[in-house]
């Protein structure tokens, strides 16, 4: 599989699956909560819908290091 090959079966999952659980760290302790793919583009930047004030928006601003997980077990499709 090129490299071209695995971002369109990548981007095919995220629009699939769509919500993602979004996993940010804060003192220490991860935290994790939905979020709905708002959108995906060619190269996989993803967007989100969120309260700019929202303290998974703080913990971003404040950490980048995120990770995002979808799966869909009906379909054995999980992608982090």
């Amino acid at each position: 599989m090129t490299n071209q090959e695995a971002q369109q079966k990548t981007k095919e999952l995220i629009e699939d699956i769509k919500v993602a659980m979004l996993v940010t760290e804060r003192n220490g302790r991860l935290r994790s909560r939905p979020m709905y793919t708002a959108k995906v583009e060619d190269d996989l930047t993803i967007y989100f819908f969120t309260n700019d004030e929202s303290g998974k928006a703080m913990e971003v601003k404040a950490d980048h290091t995120v990770n995002l997980s979808y799966s869909h077990p009906g379909k054995q499709d999980y992608l982090s």
